[in-house]
C-alpha cells in the first residue's frame, strides 16, 4: 500500500513528476539549439528506493520557449492538477521549487517523446527515479452519484439507465433526470447482472433458485409478496391483484397494486386460506376451518356473499381454484383431482390433475394452468392444461415452493412462497437461462454469449445459453473488481488497496492488450459496466462498507490548447 507521505517528500515526488515529464528537450547539436517540445500530455512513473514508494502521474504540459507551465496530477498522493514551472536546455530539463531545496535533473529522447531523470532532496535525504511518456490515454472521472445502503454487487447499462445489483434489490438510475428506483431481486442469493439489448440478466446462485431472469427494464415482472410467506391463492381483478394469505394468524385478501403496492385488506371466513380468484364482479376463495374446506364468495369489501363445501377432500389444505367458462375449476391436493364446478357448487366433471402437488389454477380464456410442487428435489412445474386435463404444455416455476397462480390476460403471474415474490411468466415459459456449472459473480454479455467471473478459480468463463463453459481465461491480475464487453474486447477493472488501479482491455486468449489508469484516485471497483465512450463503475469507499456509482471516461492525452476526447482503441 502507497502511504501519504509527508509534506516535504510531497513537494519531492511534485519535482520528480515535473521532471519527467518536462523531459522532451532536443539538444543544441540536433534542432540548432532550439529547445525540446515538451508541450502535451505525459504519462509517467515515480519510485523513491528509500521509501520503496511509487506510483503513476500525468502532467499536462504549457511550454513557451525554455519555459514549462502547467499541471500535474499524482492520484497516490492526491494531487490533482497541482501548478508547475520548469525549464528546458537542449535535451536537458532542470526543476526546482521556489526556494531551490529539490533538484531534478532529466533527459529525452531525441524525438520528444519519452524521458527519464532523478531527483535529489537533500533536506530529507531522499531521492529516487523516474520516467514518462508523451501522449497515450487515461481514466477521467466524469460524474458520480450516491448508492442506497447495502452491498453493491454489479453494474449494467441499458442504453439509458444504469440498474445496480444489490444485494436485496436492483437499483435504477437516469443520469439524465437523476431519478431512481428501487426492484426486487428475483431469487435468494443474486449474482451479477447484465444487458444483453433486450432483457436484465440477473443471475440468482445455485444456492437459491439457480437460475438467470430475464427481466424487461422499464416494466415490474418481479413484486414482493404482502404481509407473510403464504400467499397461497391470487387473483387478478383487471386494475389490481388479490392476494390470500394462507397464513392461520392472518387469513385475509390482500389488494396489491401492478407494481406491488399494498392498498387495501379484507378479512375472510375461515382459518387456512387457499386458492383465490375473480369472476369479473366477485371474489372466489377457498378456505379450511375445523376439519371442513369450502369455498366462499364475496365482494371485494370481504363480505360473504355464498359459500358451499368443497368436493373431494374434506381435509384439503393444498387448493387451487379459477374461474373459466363461467364455472369455477377447484383442484384438490388430496385427492389429485381438478373439478368443473357450477356457482351453486355442484360438480360438472372431473379429472386427474397432473401432479398431486398443487398450489393453485389459473384459466387463460381457453385453457387452464396449474401450478404444481413440493419440497423433493425435482424442478416444480407449471401445466397448461385443457378443461378435459391433457396436458398441453410445462415450464419450470421460477422459484422452489408455488403460491397462488393467475392470468392477466397476457401472462401468469405466479407466488414463490420461499423466494416472496411474485413473478410475472410469458406462457412460453421463456423467461430465464439455466445457470452454468459453476458459481459467478460479475457477468456481461458480448451480445451472444455471458461472461462470468469465478473468484474462487480464478477465472473468467464464457458460457452459451445453455449453459454450457465455452471458453475459460485466466485472470489478468491478481484483484479482478468487474468485467464489461464493449462488442469486440473484454474489459477487466483492477482494484488495488481500496482503489482502482486500472482498466484493461483483452484479447481473445485475455492478453492484456491496454491499459489505462486513472486520472484521479478513484475507490476499489466492485463492478464496472460499458456504456459506449463511458463506463460506469461501483466504487466501494475506503475504510467502509458504502458504495458509489462513478461514470469514468477514457480520454487522450492531449496538448493543453485541445480539448479531451474519447480515446480511440
Amino acid at each position: 500500500m502507497k502511504m501519504k507521505r509527508s509534506l516535504g517528500v510531497l513537494a519531492l515526488l511534485t519535482s520528480t513528476l515535473l521532471l519527467s515529464c518536462g523531459g522532451g528537450g532536443t539538444s543544441p547539436d540536433d534542432d540548432n539549439g532550439a529547445p525540446a517540445d515538451v508541450d502535451g500530455g505525459w504519462q509517467g512513473t515515480w519510485f523513491s528506493p528509500g521509501t520503496f514508494e511509487g506510483g503513476p502521474f500525468v502532467l499536462e504540459a504549457e511550454q513557451t520557449g525554455s519555459t514549462i507551465g502547467g499541471s500535474i496530477t499524482i492520484p497516490d498522493i492526491d494531487m490533482t492538477q497541482a501548478p508547475i514551472t520548469g525549464t528546458v536546455d537542449g535535451r536537458t530539463i532542470t526543476f526546482g521549487d521556489i526556494d531551490q531545496r529539490i533538484q531534478f535533473t532529466g533527459t529525452v529522447d531525441t524525438g520528444d517523446t519519452s524521458a527519464s531523470g532523478t531527483y535529489q532532496y537533500q533536506a530529507m535525504g531522499d531521492n529516487g527515479t523516474w520516467s514518462a511518456t508523451k501522449g497515450g490515454a487515461v481514466v477521467a472521472l466524469v460524474d458520480s452519484f450516491a448508492l442506497p445502503e447495502g452491498q453493491a454487487m454489479d453494474v449494467t447499462w441499458d442504453g439509458t439507465t444504469v440498474w445496480v445489483l444489490m444485494n436485496d434489490q436492483v437499483w435504477s438510475l437516469d443520469p439524465g433526470t437523476g431519478q431512481s428506483a428501487s426492484h426486487p431481486t428475483p431469487g435468494q442469493y443474486p449474482e451479477g447482472i447484465t444487458y444483453d439489448g433486450a432483457h436484465l440478466l440477473v443471475g440468482d446462485s445455485q444456492w437459491g433458485t439457480g437460475k438467470i431472469y430475464l427481466l424487461l427494464p422499464g416494466t415490474t415482472t418481479i413484486m414482493p409478496t404482502p404481509s407473510s410467506d403464504q400467499i397461497r391463492g391470487l387473483a387478478f381483478d383487471g386494475s389490481h391483484f388479490w392476494c390470500a394469505d394462507g397464513n392461520y394468524a392472518v387469513h385475509r385478501l390482500f389488494k396489491v397494486t401492478t407494481n406491488g403496492a399494498v392498498v387495501d385488506s379484507v378479512e375472510c371466513a375461515g382459518t387456512i386460506l387457499g386458492g383465490l380468484t375473480f369472476d369479473g364482479t366477485t371474489l372466489w376463495y377457498v378456505s379450511w376451518d375445523a376439519g371442513q374446506t369450502s369455498i366462499y364468495k364475496c365482494d371485494v369489501t370481504g363480505q360473504t356473499l355464498a359459500s358451499f363445501p368443497a368436493p373431494g377432500s374434506s381435509s384439503s389444505m393444498s387448493s387451487g381454484l379459477a374461474f373459466g367458462n363461467g364455472h369455477l375449476w377447484y383442484s384438490d391436493g388430496v385427492t389429485a383431482t381438478i373439478y368443473e364446478l357450477d356457482t351453486a357448487g355442484q360438480v360438472v366433471s372431473s379429472f386427474t390433475a397432473p401432479s398431486q402437488f398443487m398450489a393453485d389454477l389459473a384459466f387463460d380464456g381457453a385453457h387452464l394452468w396449474v401450478a404444481a410442487g413440493d419440497v423433493g428435489p425435482d424442478p416444480d412445474r407449471l401445466y397448461e392444461i385443457d378443461t378435459a386435463g391433457t396436458v398441453l404444455s410445462e415450464f419450470e416455476c421460477p422459484g422452489s415452493s408455488p403460491g397462488g397462480l393467475t392470468y392477466d390476460g397476457q401472462y401468469l403471474w405466479l407466488v414463490d412462497m420461499v423466494t416472496d415474490r411474485i413473478y410475472r411468466l410469458p406462457t412460453t415459459g421463456d423467461y430465464f437461462l439455466p445457470y452454468p456449472d459453476f458459481e459467478f459473480g460479475y457477468l456481461t454479455t458480448d451480445g451472444a454469449d455471458l461472461w462470468g467471473t469465478e473468484e474462487q478459480a480464478q477465472m473468467i468463463r464464457r458460457f452459451n445459453s445453455a449453459g454450457a463453459t465455452v471458453t475459460s481465461l485466466p485472470y489478468p491480475c491478481e484483484d479482478l473488481g468487474g468485467i464489461a464487453h464493449d462488442g469486440a474486447h473484454l474489459w477487466v477493472a483492477e482494484g488495488e488497496w481500496m482503489a482502482l488501479a486500472a482498466l484493461h482491455m483483452l484479447d481473445a486468449a485475455g492478453a492484456i492488450t491496454a491499459t489505462y489508469r486513472p486520472l484521479v484516485q478513484v475507490p476499489e471497483p466492485c463492478g464496472i459496466a460499458w456504456a459506449g465512450s463511458d463506463l460506469w463503475m461501483i466504487g466501494r469507499l475506503r475504510f467502509s462498507m458504502d458504495y458509489k456509482l462513478y461514470r469514468l471516461r477514457i480520454q487522450s492525452l492531449r496538448p493543453p490548447d485541445r480539448p479531451w476526447s474519447p480515446a480511440t482503441s
